[in-house]
């Protein structure tokens, strides 16, 4: 019997990464658990089942992307899109301070950070801080980007500052993507930067 080839998705905390087959996903230690397109799978199913229920919602992602291109399509003006290392080396000696991340399109927890993203890169543009993204997944050119940077698991973010590596980040977290706005300079969201509510004095 041949042993399924294709490529899983599991998004745990934040984090995606790849798997080479429905078998090793379950092998996997993730508390036991995976999300494949985000439909979690246990050990007790079997590899034709994991792989019919990634299928089935590899289906409703596309639906879902497609409605919301709209929503992003102000994103492009935003958050550039590196397509090689030309492009970063380009957009690093243009800029002082750059955020760049590292998605793939399939990545749920890329998906799940993106708006707040953009919302941040909006409200630093004043900070001069410009951001830029990379699809990992898009051709050769940007699959050896990542690997160059060490990128294994989505979404990553790196910051640069005078086009030297300060500081980055692995996974979806709002938190530590405000910090790294800070830290070069920048600020947190909009409740932030109207004064932050939860400091507010009864």
């Amino acid at each position: 019997m041949k042993e399924h080839q294709s490529e899983v998705q599991i998004c745990d905390d934040g984090i995606c990464t790849l798997a080479r087959n429905a078998a090793d996903a379950v092998e996997s230690k993730m508390d036991g658990n995976y999300h494949s397109f985000g439909v979690i799978a246990d050990r007790g199913g079997t590899h034709q089942e994991i792989e019919a229920r990634a299928k089935k919602t590899s289906k409703s992602e596309g639906r879902r992307n497609k409605n919301e291109k709209e929503s992003s399509t102000d994103s492009s003006s935003i958050v550039t899109t590196l397509h090689s290392e030309q492009d970063v080396n380009a957009f690093l000696s243009a800029n002082d301070a750059v955020i760049i991340e590292f998605m793939t399109t399939w990545c749920g927890a890329c998906k799940s950070i993106e708006e707040y993203y953009i919302e941040l890169s909006k409200s630093n543009e004043v900070n001069d801080i410009k951001s830029a993204k990379v699809n990992c997944d898009k051709n050769k050119q940007t699959k050896k980007l990542a690997a160059s940077y060490n990128v294994k698991s989505y979404p990553v973010f790196v910051a640069f500052k005078s086009g030297t590596i300060s500081h980055r980040f692995d996974g979806a977290d709002k938190g530590k993507l405000e910090s790294t706005f800070e830290r070069l300079g920048g600020g947190g969201g909009k409740n932030k930067k109207r004064g932050g509510r939860s400091k507010k004095k009864g």
